[in-house]
C-alpha cells in the first residue's frame, strides 16, 4: 500500500493545478487526503509558507507549498522521468517550470494579445517535432504549463483560434487523456473576450546600436564604402542563433538537407497493441520488407485512432530515424500521418501496393544509400511536409510516389504531415 499525504488547497486554488497534482500522486501511488484552508491567515503563513501560497503538501519533514513544488517532490517518488532522468533533462523540466510561471502565468493576466499570440505560436513550433515537452516522456514540464494553459483554451482559445495551434492542440489532448488525469470539465471558449486580438503580433525588440565616436562616423558616412576584403564597412555578422538554423540546413556530408534523405517504404501493419507504460502510445509491427522480419514501431495515436483502424493497413514509414526508446520499447521508425485541426489520419498507400515498396520523391530522388536521420536534422526536414488540396503527400512540390503504383494519400487535404 502506498503512503499518504494531505494536500490544502483554498476555494481559489486551480481545480486543474489540483488534477495535476493528483495525477503525479497517482503515478507515485501516493494517496492524498485533501483538506480546505485559509492561506491568507496568520497561522497558515507563520507555520506552512509565508507568501500564503497554495497548494500545500504535508510531509513528514514538513510542508512544501506551490503547485510545481508540490509536483517535483511528489514526482520524486513516481517514475524517474517525471522530474528527468538525466541531468540534461532535470534542468529542461525546471526551464519550463520557470517559464510557466514567467510567461505562461503573465501572460493572459496582461492582456496583451500580441504576447499571448507569441507565447502559443513558440510552443506550437517547439512542440512540431516533439511530443512532449522536456523529454521523450511525460513529465512534470508537461504538467505544470498543462495546468497554466488551460485558463487560455477557456478565455481566447476559440475554435477558430485552435486551428492555428495544431501542434499545442496534440501535446494538449495527449496531456489531457493520460489514464492518471481524473480532470474536472474543460470548457473551451465559444467566444473570445473584448480585449483579445487573434491577429496581434507580438512586439519585437528593437536594438539600438551604440553610438559610433565622430572620427568614425566621419569616416563612415560613405554608404557602402568597402574595406580591402569587399565587405561593406557597415556589414553586420550574423547572430550566433542565425548560424546555428543556417547549419541545421547541412547533412553531415556538407550539403543541403533535401526529399532525398527519406527512406520511405509501404508497410504493412501485422500486430497493433497497447504501449503497458505509456498510455497515448501504440506498439505496431510492422512489416516494411526488411529480411529480419517486421519493425517494432511506438506511435502516438491512443487517442485519435483505434487499433482496429490501423491493424492490417498498408501505411508510409520513415525508416531511417535513429531508433529511440519509448518507455522501455525501442521504436525503429516512424508511421506518417497527416493532422489537421486536431484529427489525425494515416498515409496509405496507393492500391496494389506491397510492403516493402519504396515510396520516392522522384525529383529528390538520386539513388543514393540512405543515412540515418537523428532529431536535428528532422526538424529541419518535417516543417515541409504537407498533403495537398487533394490529400496527396508531398515534400515542398515532390509527392510521394510508388514507382508504376501511384500517390500515396490520405483523407486530410491541406494537411501537415509528420
Amino acid at each position: 500500500m502506498g503512503a499518504e499525504m494531505r494536500l490544502f488547497v483554498t476555494p481559489r486554488t486551480s481545480s486543474h493545478v489540483v488534477s495535476v497534482v493528483r495525477a503525479v500522486a497517482s503515478m507515485a501511488s501516493i494517496t492524498l487526503k485533501e483538506g480546505q484552508v485559509d492561506a491568507n491567515c496568520i497561522d497558515y503563513r507563520q507555520n506552512v509558507h509565508p507568501t500564503g501560497v497554495c497548494p500545500a503538501l504535508e510531509t513528514d519533514f514538513g510542508y512544501i507549498a506551490g503547485g510545481a513544488a508540490v509536483l517535483k517532490y511528489l514526482g520524486e517518488r513516481g517514475p524517474r522521468e517525471l522530474v528527468g532522468r538525466t541531468t540534461f533533462e532535470r534542468a529542461a523540466i525546471d526551464s519550463f517550470i520557470v517559464f510557466s510561471a514567467s510567461e505562461v502565468g503573465t501572460a493572459l493576466a496582461s492582456q496583451d494579445s500580441g504576447s499571448i499570440n507569441g507565447m502559443l505560436t513558440n510552443m506550437d513550433k517547439w512542440l512540431e517535432t516533439r511530443t512532449f515537452l522536456a523529454s521523450e516522456r511525460l513529465s512534470i514540464a508537461d504538467l505544470v504549463v498543462f495546468a497554466a494553459l488551460v485558463p487560455f483554451y477557456e478565455t481566447v482559445m476559440t475554435t477558430a483560434v485552435r486551428k492555428q495551434f495544431t501542434d499545442l492542440n496534440r501535446w494538449f489532448d495527449t496531456v489531457a487523456n493520460n489514464s492518471h488525469m481524473k480532470l474536472g470539465p474543460i470548457t473551451f471558449s465559444s467566444k473570445a473576450p473584448a480585449w483579445y486580438k487573434a491577429d496581434a503580433k507580438p512586439a519585437v525588440a528593437v536594438t539600438t546600436a551604440p553610438a559610433k565616436p565622430a572620427e568614425q562616423q566621419k569616416e563612415g558616412k560613405k554608404e557602402g564604402k568597402k574595406e580591402k576584403d569587399g565587405k561593406k564597412k557597415d556589414d553586420k555578422e550574423a547572430p550566433a542563433w542565425k548560424k546555428d538554423a543556417e547549419a541545421k540546413k547541412k547533412n553531415a556530408g556538407g550539403g543541403e538537407l533535401d526529399g532525398s534523405a527519406f527512406d520511405l517504404r509501404i508497410g504493412l501493419v501485422k500486430d497493433v497493441r497497447r504501449h503497458p507504460d505509456a498510455d497515448s502510445l501504440y506498439v505496431e509491427m510492422i512489416d516494411v520488407g526488411d529480411a529480419t522480419g517486421p519493425r517494432e514501431i511506438c506511435s502516438g495515436l491512443v487517442a485519435h485512432m483505434k487499433e482496429e483502424d490501423i491493424l492490417g493497413k498498408h501505411v508510409v514509414v520513415m525508416c531511417n530515424l535513429k531508433p529511440v526508446k519509448m518507455r522501455g520499447i525501442a521504436s525503429n521508425g516512424m508511421v506518417m500521418c497527416s493532422e489537421k485541426d486536431g484529427k489525425v489520419c494515416l498515409t496509405a498507400g496507393p492500391a496494389g501496393c506491397t510492403a516493402g515498396d519504396k515510396v520516392v520523391l522522384e525529383k529528390y530522388d538520386k539513388g543514393a544509400e540512405k543515412t540515418q536521420l537523428n532529431a536535428k536534422k528532422l526538424e529541419v526536414l518535417l516543417p515541409d511536409l504537407r498533403t495537398d488540396s487533394a490529400g496527396v503527400c508531398h515534400w515542398k512540390d515532390a509527392p510521394f510516389v510508388v514507382p508504376s503504383k501511384g500517390q500515396c494519400k490520405s483523407t486530410l487535404a491541406d494537411a501537415k504531415v509528420k
